[in-house]
This record gives structure tokens, C-alpha cells and sequence, in this order.
């Protein structure tokens, strides 16, 4: 433990070598958060949007595989319409929600999505309907399936995975349903980007989605370091993996994931190398 943490706070500052900012800067009433930085170089463009309204603050993250990203902040209630447009127009199928709408007393994320099938989500041009409530192979995780459509456009259907129960800053007890919800949600985007979010979108986000990237960088090349995954990660998402319990539990979820495509554990449900 204090070898990890020696070499996380080492690099805590780390910063990629294209490091500018400006559409962050430009709009700063569309970020959650004052000192979460949303880099040029990886931003996502919302598509069909003149480019003085054309930001967001999410990031690509792309895996050695080419499997797609998208890390982003929790929604506020004045972005509520460019979350929907981003979604649509990149052909996102799936979300992972790793936080609560609200967290004590504070909001986390807006609501985006109807909560019954007897409500419409209208945001915008785009309507969603709550589909099913499906029963959840894992631990904590609930699995929803959406559809959105915007305006006369034809309907799709969109997976909404949630584990609320990862505290803000630190990680789960339990690496088994993150894990094996990393791969579900892969087996379920088959091949479309997928969308990851918390509150902030650098600390559970990011480390959700180096789970993916560490293990894959790691079949690669057996001598690649965590520090190195971690370094990665932040040339596409700065910030990412907040803390040292973060880190730590990257490590461990890494390991978990070896365990199942080796056989020692079993996957809840099923397990997709």
C-alpha cells in the first residue's frame, strides 16, 4: 500500500503534452465543477451544433482495441438537451451511471431519464421512455433499458446500467459487480461507444473505464506499469482516477478481471474474455 500511494502521489500532478483547455474555459456555466478540466485534444463535439455551442464536457476514451469511450460529467439541468444529443448522435447504446442523482443533501447528476413507464423525458428535441426494469445479474448494479427517438425519427433502444452505491472519492468493498458490469457493458454496446458518468466524470468514470484499458495494455504488453495505464488515461480524460483508494481499487479490479479469464473465480451471470 505505501508503495502505491508513494507512486501515485509521484505523479498526482501529471499532466499530457497537449494541454490546452479553451473550450472548457469558454464555458464554464456548462461545467459541474469549477476545477475539473475538460481537455481540447480528446473533447467530445456535439454533432449538428455550430461550434459556439458545440461543447460538452466529456472526453474519448479510446481502448487498445478501439473499443470507444465517452467520460463525462453527471448532467446538469442546462445540459440536460446536450447529453440526449450526444447519446443520439453518437450512436451511444449504453450508459453506466456510477452515482446517485443526489448524495445527501447535494445533487450529483440531473435526472435524465423517466423513473416509470407512465412518464415521457422530454429534453429538448428528444423524447425517452422507460422501457423495462430488468433484473440485474450482479450485486448493486440496476439495469434499465431506454428509448429515445428525437423528433419523428425512428426509436432506439438504450441500456442504462447504475451502481449508486460507489462512494464519492473512494471505491466499492466488492470489485466483482464493477467488473463484471465493464464486461456486460461491452457485450451489450457491441461495438458502439459507451457512456460512463458519475458526478465529476475523472474519479469512479475514469477508473471504471481503466479497468478496460489497464487489462487490455497489460495482454499487450506484459511489462507495462500501472503508473503508465494511469498516465494513458489521463492524456484522453485529465484527472483521471482521483485518489489513492481509486488507484488502489484499480489494481485490485484489474486483478479480479485476470482471475475470471483464468478460471479461478466465476462471473456472476457470465463472463466474456
Amino acid at each position: 500500500m505505501a508503495v502505491l500511494r508513494k507512486e501515485f502521489i509521484k505523479h498526482k500532478k501529471y499532466k499530457p503534452l497537449c494541454f490546452t483547455f479553451e473550450a472548457c474555459k469558454k464555458n464554464e456555466p456548462k461545467n459541474r465543477y469549477d476545477d475539473v478540466i475538460c481537455i481540447d485534444a480528446t473533447r467530445v463535439i456535439l454533432k449538428g451544433r455550430p461550434p459556439d455551442d458545440d461543447y460538452i464536457h466529456a472526453n474519448w476514451m479510446i481502448m487498445p482495441d478501439q473499443q470507444k469511450y465517452i467520460c463525462t460529467q453527471g448532467p446538469l439541468q442546462e445540459t440536460l438537451i446536450d447529453f440526449w444529443q450526444m447519446i443520439f448522435t453518437e450512436g451511444c447504446n449504453v450508459i453506466v451511471m456510477l452515482c446517485s442523482f443526489k448524495e445527501g443533501k447535494n445533487e450529483k447528476c440531473a435526472v435524465y431519464h423517466p423513473k416509470t413507464k407512465d412518464e415521457c423525458g422530454k429534453f429538448g428535441p428528444f423524447r425517452v421512455f422507460l422501457m423495462e426494469s430488468k433484473k440485474s445479474p450482479f450485486n448493486g448494479v440496476s439495469y434499465k433499458v431506454l428509448s429515445v427517438r428525437r423528433a419523428k425519427t425512428t426509436s432506439y433502444e438504450v441500456h442504462h446500467l447504475a451502481y449508486p452505491d460507489w462512494p464519492d472519492h473512494t471505491a466499492p468493498t466488492d470489485p466483482a459487480p464493477i467488473v463484471c458490469m465493464m464486461k456486460f457493458a461491452r457485450f451489450l454496446a457491441k461495438g458502439n461507444p459507451i457512456t460512463v458518468h458519475c458526478s465529476a466524470g475523472i474519479g469512479r468514470s475514469a477508473t471504471f473505464v481503466g479497468i478496460d484499458y489497464a487489462m487490455q495494455r497489460i495482454r499487450q504488453d506484459s511489462t507495462v506499469s500501472m503508473v503508465d495505464v494511469l498516465k494513458e488515461l489521463r492524456n484522453q480524460r485529465y484527472q483521471s482516477v482521483q485518489g489513492i483508494i481509486q488507484y488502489v481499487f484499480l489494481y485490485i479490479c484489474v486483478l479480479e478481471g485476470f482471475a475470471y479469464v483464468s478460471g479461478f473465480f466465476t462471473c456472476p451471470f457470465f463472463w466474456v474474455p
